[in-house]
């Protein structure tokens, strides 16, 4: 089932959706969100915009070969509204192994987070790319390569056509597997492995701060 949050270093609360058979957001991001000030309480029923609306911010873990439910079209309708007018999106999720013939053999375009990528413009692909690089500049700027590293699992490749995209994170071939961009008024960041959030603090911090500029968050 879905999760809400509140936290006290915004004005709102935060809420974090999961679909009810897809990958729940794994422990250490759940207690660095508490670091953080956040409350975690639950949100029973289907992702409806009367009930995200008040929240700044909207995290989307899916990646399950298990999940066969995902979002409804009026879901994601919600969710694209929802971020045109101000919310933020905070996605992850692994697509290869839901296209694998060994796990799921499904396509790509019935990703769950794929039926929201196609109307908010990314698509986390049925590509198994390397291990992020470390970066220079941008969100994920300075921070080295096993800050990156993406969990046990080899992450995903993730596109966005949105105008002004950036890509937060690539692997040694340049395939991106972090993009962030704004959408109407609102932000959006995708990451093809949830593990990049579980598994570093600053990592999450930064995303966070990108998505709630206004925030009290602040990278280290």
């Amino acid at each position: 089932y879905p999760l809400v949050t509140g936290v006290q270093t915004c004005a709102l609360p935060i809420s974090i959706v999961v679909p009810s058979k897809s990958d729940r957001p794994g422990k250490k991001l759940v207690d660095r969100l508490k670091g953080f000030g956040f409350e975690i309480s639950e949100l029973a029923g289907d992702v409806e915009r009367q009930a995200i609306s008040i929240a700044p911010l909207l995290y989307i873990q899916g990646g399950s070969v298990h999940d066969q439910q995902g979002f409804t079209p009026g879901e994601v309708a919600d969710i694209k509204r929802y971020v045109l007018h101000g919310g933020s999106l905070l996605c992850a999720g692994l697509a290869w192994p839901w296209v694998e013939k060994a796990y799921g053999n499904k396509p790509v375009g019935a990703f769950p987070l794929n039926k929201i990528g196609k109307e908010l413009g990314f698509e986390i692909t049925g590509e198994n790319v390397g291990k992020p690089v470390a970066r220079d500049a941008g969100i994920f700027g300075g921070l080295s390569e096993s800050q990156l590293k993406a969990g046990d699992w080899w992450p995903s490749k993730v596109v966005s056509l949105a105008p002004g995209s950036e890509v937060v994170s690539e692997d040694p071939e340049g395939r991106s597997i972090v993009v962030a961009y704004s959408l109407g008024r609102g932000r959006v960041m995708v990451f093809g492995n949830p593990g990049m959030l579980d598994e570093d603090e600053e990592i999450l911090r930064r995303s966070v701060r990108y998505l709630l500029p206004k925030s009290k968050i602040q990278p280290k």
